[in-house]
């Protein structure tokens, strides 16, 4: 990762879980320096997802399919930007990430800071929703049950998030369990 995070960040060297569109995002568990402030960095690649994409699709749908790809990360950072300020400015609303820094390192990542999460919903419930491959699941998450209470709590603070987005006229581009963000506190 480039020098912006390095400067301000200590960043685990191990992705803890992935998720966003495809998966695409990595998520590292990090400490903010100036304030020990434990964040998660969220990573994405775009030369390992370009070389994986011109193997699979040849180079002429391939760069159709990296340029798309790349504007949809865009707005979704850009999106949560949005989101993750409150009316007057202050904190984000409950249920919706909070983002600290959005930094694009190069042409070659794309990367951003927010609260620390544990996972992505789509890795947490990955054995009761179709597609979710075992690939995308961190190891540690395989055996991870969520008790009915947890995923009532999820779905009231997910409905509270997609309200005031609605209010706020804001758009999330990406709604499914791979877009939703599991925090420590739930």
């Amino acid at each position: 990762m480039g020098s912006a995070l390095a400067k301000n960040y200590d960043v685990e060297k191990e992705a803890t879980c992935s998720g966003g569109h495809c998966y695409l995002w990595q998520v590292f568990k990090a400490t903010r320096k100036k304030d020990g402030k434990k964040v998660s960095v969220f990573y994405f690649n775009k030369a390992d997802f370009e070389k994986r994409i011109t193997q699979s699709l040849g180079s002429k749908r391939a760069k159709f399919v990296r340029d798309a790809v790349f504007e949809i990360m865009k707005k979704e950072v850009a999106a949560l930007k949005a989101l993750s300020k409150g009316a007057d400015g202050a904190s984000a609303p409950p249920g919706v990430l909070r983002l600290y820094e959005a930094i694009e390192e190069s042409k070659k990542e794309l990367a951003f800071v927010a609260e620390r999460v544990l996972c992505s919903l789509g890795n947490a419930t990955h054995r009761d929703w179709r597609g979710v491959e075992a690939a995308n699941v961190p190891r540690e998450l395989l055996e991870l049950e969520l008790s009915e209470a947890e995923k009532a709590r999820g779905a009231a603070a997910l409905c509270e998030a997609l309200a005031h987005a609605r209010e706020t006229r804001k758009v999330h581009l990406g709604v499914s369990p791979e877009a939703v963000w599991l925090t420590p506190r739930g």
